[in-house]
């Protein structure tokens, strides 16, 4: 009845009894099914009637994503589809996901699997993505590792390096970064997450595999995609700093910045850093090394 959008035998099944979160064999439930209806109208009258009388937006199929982000990800006009969401579950965009992550990391974590098989329509993924921001104030929530959506954005950028081709990954840190520069201030760009790293560790680290002729796995990318994907990284770096992000944070095994970026060999972040007066070329890590012992270990002659 919840795939075929009949509404007035949904509500007559549920007030006779029925468990509005029952599962098929393949762990589909009511709110998961209607997902598949093609009369939008419809779908909002379902899914309006399974959210009033308690169903989970957060149940997950056998093979599939949760509930609120089928809908998500299926209607056309997902706004209208939202706000029957939000206005049932307040708790949807503030309290998170089961697994202690936030809405939008949880979404962009789904997303980016989804486009490692079939790619990604730009405009619609630019349109959800703006949206679902400026729904919530989960910018400010952390997760069950301490990250904020900023930590969050900038560790999957190395996700998406390995998930995703070169386009993708380029879109999505464009989309990352035009967020960045509407909201970012000091108090989203410098707080530390359980391994005591900042965003800007994660931009970092990101680095890895960025350096002049090195493939990504087995694929090799040539020196104008290298180019394109490491300026998104310096701009990401430069909004940090302004925001207030210090280059000088040392993370649990005490290293800075420079010396993640000495290990890759990426000359053109390393410039952004050595331009920012808190950079110390010098800084110690746990185990003693500086920046330089990184560069030899990576055996990255320029970058000496």
């Amino acid at each position: 009845a919840s795939s075929d959008g009949n509404v007035h035998v949904v509500e007559l099944l549920l007030d006779g009894g029925a468990t509005v979160d029952a599962k098929d064999r393949r762990m589909e439930t009511p709110l998961l099914l209607a997902a598949y209806n093609q009369d939008f109208d419809q779908r909002l009258c379902i899914v309006d009637c399974l959210l009033r009388k308690g169903a989970d937006p957060w149940m997950i199929p056998t093979m599939g994503e949760p509930a609120c982000f089928r809908h998500l990800q299926n209607a056309k006009n997902h706004k209208r589809l939202l706000e029957v969401f939000s206005s049932r579950r307040a708790d949807l965009f503030e309290e998170g996901a089961p697994d202690g992550s936030n809405f939008l990391l949880s979404w962009l974590s789904f997303r980016s699997l989804e486009f490692h098989s079939s790619g990604v329509d730009e405009d619609v993924f630019s349109e959800r993505l703006k949206f679902i921001c400026g729904q919530t104030s989960n910018l400010y929530r952390r997760d069950k590792l301490e990250r904020l959506f900023v930590h969050a954005c900038t560790a999957l950028m190395n996700t998406f390096k390995y998930r995703l081709n070169y386009k993708c990954c380029g879109y999505i840190t464009n989309r990352i970064l035009d967020i960045f520069k509407g909201c970012l201030i000091a108090a989203l760009a410098t707080p530390k997450d359980t391994f005591q790293r900042t965003p800007a560790h994660y931009i970092a680290l990101s680095c890895h595999h960025l350096g002049k002729n090195v493939g990504i796995g087995s694929r090799f990318i040539s020196e104008s995609e290298r180019i394109n994907i490491v300026k998104l990284h310096k701009s990401l770096l430069e909004v940090l700093f302004r925001a207030g992000a210090d280059p000088s944070e040392s993370d649990i095994h005490g290293a800075a910045l420079i010396h993640y970026v000495a290990k890759t060999g990426v000359t053109e972040v390393m410039e952004v850093l050595l331009k920012h007066p808190k950079t110390k070329v010098d800084q110690k890590d746990t185990f003693g090394a500086t920046p330089l012992h990184c560069a030899v270990f990576g055996n990255n002659t320029e970058m000496l």
